[in-house]
């Protein structure tokens, strides 16, 4: 007997009855008028197309938690003109969620090429040695996600983004030259999410470990990049101080979860690099992993409204 198979969602005809595999994207419990609970939904396929669907009838007390593989009935039709499963039942699974879900925007091989030639760029020996050396004692950060959502959420997606942030630091010494540490700006880069390495319970994942939630990836980053610097004893040129400041002072503000905000000009470019590729990585995934139909969609990420991005010119 063959089981129920993925969905491809390009192939769902109006009126179609649905029944298969996809993976459940975002859930979000809405209200009739009459004050009646229902989800209003999103579906992924294993090409990336997101479909929006909804369903009635609903227990909210016992929802599932995207985002999983789950088995939809129901049927295709319409609403305001897109495409929409109106959903009957759903059957969570455990399906390998690995296919459905997105990854970087480069190929992997391709960003750990860089990310290492960016490494060899540090002058400092010792520096350069602890950088390794960090790396070498967290293997995990070469298929970690970036965050549980909103950017970089994905397999890949903290080397991703730890690449991009490296890109505009070096930017960013090339511009300072002469009054910032360019030795400093890369290796600080490099480990500023360190931490999150090991934060999630897998690359697939987006449930913290008790360790991620009971002291937070910028802590743990930097208690390991003190851990290892003592275990290779660590006599760089830049006392170490100097290394771990960046790094944990890189989300800016106390209220966003930064243990001392920034006081060094490397740290002032880490926190702004960072900043920057979570605002634009996020605006570019959401868009992404969005079934909205039209131009304009509101980001929870930076509560307001963005528009979808321009097509990229032919060349």
């Amino acid at each position: 007997m063959v089981g129920p198979v993925p969905l491809v969602f390009s192939e769902l005809i109006t009126g179609d009855r649905v029944y298969g595999l996809a993976c459940l994207w975002n859930l979000t419990v809405r209200r009739t008028k009459q004050g009646k609970p229902f989800y209003s939904l999103e579906f992924r396929d294993q090409t990336g197309t997101v479909l929006p669907a909804v369903m009635w009838d609903v227990d909210p007390d016992n929802q599932p938690e995207p985002p999983l593989v789950v088995l939809i009935e129901g049927d295709a039709g319409e609403f305001q003109g897109s495409p929409q499963i109106r959903v009957q039942a759903l059957t969570p699974t455990r399906e390998d969620i690995g296919p459905y879900l997105p990854g970087p925007y480069r190929p992997s091989e391709d960003l750990i090429e860089e990310f290492s030639g960016f490494i060899q760029l540090i002058e400092d020996d010792d520096l350069r040695e602890l950088v390794q050396a960090c790396l070498e004692a967290t293997p995990g950060f070469w298929t970690a996600p970036a965050a549980i959502r909103f950017h970089g959420a994905y397999r890949g997606g903290l080397l991703e983004h730890t690449l991009n942030v490296m890109r505009v630091c070096l930017n960013a010494a090339d511009i300072y030259a002469g009054r910032v540490n360019r030795d400093l700006l890369i290796a600080t880069a490099a480990l500023h999410d360190i931490g999150k390495s090991d934060a999630y319970d897998s690359p697939e994942s987006r449930n913290p470990t008790e360790q991620e939630r009971m002291v937070g990836h910028i802590v743990r980053g930097a208690m390991l990049v003190e851990r290892v610097a003592e275990q290779i004893e660590y006599n760089g040129e830049i006392p170490l101080a100097d290394v771990v400041h960046p790094i944990i002072s890189h989300h800016g503000e106390l209220e966003y979860g930064a243990p001392i905000v920034p006081g060094t000009a490397e740290a002032f470019i880490l926190s702004g690099a960072d900043t920057l590729d979570a605002d634009v990585t996020g605006y570019f995934d959401m868009w992404r992993d969005s079934a909205e139909p039209s131009d304009w969609a509101y980001s929870n990420q930076g509560r307001r409204w963005v528009r979808r991005p321009a097509e990229p010119p032919i060349d």
